[in-house]
């Protein structure tokens, strides 16, 4: 790929994102659990850009939809710790790949991505709704 095509792909990842956000959200109120399912599968599976875009984009609507409905007395509560734990986790995602990318090489990056991928696919499993 060229360096000139890289702004274009961005800027289609961003646009899957928000796609994935507007798909997810109608189903993550009704099935959180199945919408997380599909999302980390969607990770896992997805070895394009693009595509990942779409799924990642229902990735926060789908967990704050679940944790409204784990704790509905407790809404400004949850809001607040989902929030801080989501910037937390881009911040350690960051740290982290960096750290990989420097120490081992990028295809570190790409087999902590899948395994994490997995992780979040088993944990979405063997939730209760």
């Amino acid at each position: 790929m060229d360096a000139a095509s890289i702004g274009a792909l961005l800027f289609a990842y961003g646009m899957a994102g928000i796609a994935g956000n507007f798909m997810a959200g109608p189903l993550a109120a009704r099935h959180p659990r199945g919408v997380l399912l599909a999302i980390a599968c969607g990770l896992l599976l997805t070895p394009l850009l693009l595509l990942w875009g779409l799924a990642y984009g229902g990735v926060s609507v789908g967990l704050m939809s679940g944790m409204m409905r784990a704790v509905p007395h407790a809404l400004e509560v949850a809001t607040a710790l989902y929030a801080g734990v989501f910037n937390i986790g881009i911040a350690l995602g960051a740290w982290v790949g960096g750290r990989l990318l420097d120490g081992i090489g990028l295809h570190a990056n790409l087999w902590a991505a899948a395994v994490l991928a997995a992780s979040a696919l088993l944990m979405a499993a063997t939730l209760r709704e």
